[in-house]
């Protein structure tokens, strides 16, 4: 019997309902259930969000349902016909990360607008730390490896970034991060 690898990005990506975006990966085996989807060598994260360390972009994309009705569809709010939205962790006694408009901006990431905190009316897209916990990588490149193999090999399943658990967000509530919602505080690639 065939069963699908779960530990596979496998599965084709919709930024809203029936837009699909070729650049992104499942975060996990599409065959087993809808899932997160994020830019190809970005981490899937907790809350449905994603982070990309080469523009220090924590944020949300789409999902791999073609309807974008499943729970594993991120909520982008009124940025909903974007392709993906920033996040910005705004830190007191909520625990809120923030949506952010991102005008025109592409597929593919690159670096993105400006963000801050309000002070006033905020677009909250979820409530969660503000250390997002790691829930998988999506491959750098595709393979040629069958997404539905129950081997458990993946040694040559692609190359994946590490993980994020010394990274830390912008800690100022009230100044813009210029390179956006900056998850972490590493060296830019």
């Amino acid at each position: 019997m065939n069963r699908a690898n779960p530990f596979i990005s496998n599965g084709t990506c919709y930024h809203s309902a029936g837009d699909k975006v070729d650049e992104w990966l499942p975060c996990g085996n599409a065959e087993l259930g809808d899932k997160t989807c994020c830019q190809r060598g970005d981490l899937c994260l907790s809350s449905r969000a994603c982070y990309n360390g080469r523009f220090g972009i924590t944020y949300l994309a789409g999902c791999s349902d073609p309807e974008y009705a499943h729970e594993s569809c991120p909520d982008k709010g009124p940025w909903s016909g974007q392709p993906w939205s920033g996040l910005v962790y705004c830190n007191g006694t909520s625990n809120e990360w923030v949506g952010c408009e991102q005008a025109a901006r592409p597929t593919t990431l690159t670096s993105a607008d400006a963000c801050w905190c309000p002070q006033t009316s905020r677009t909250v897209a979820f409530a969660d730390a503000s250390v997002l916990e790691n829930v998988s990588d999506t491959a750098r490149y595709s393979t040629d490896l069958d997404a539905s193999d129950t081997s458990g090999d993946v040694t040559n399943a692609g190359r994946y970034l590490g993980d994020v658990a010394n990274c830390r967000p912008a800690s100022d509530e009230s100044s813009p991060v210029s390179s956006a919602y900056r998850y972490g505080s590493g060296p830019k690639q």
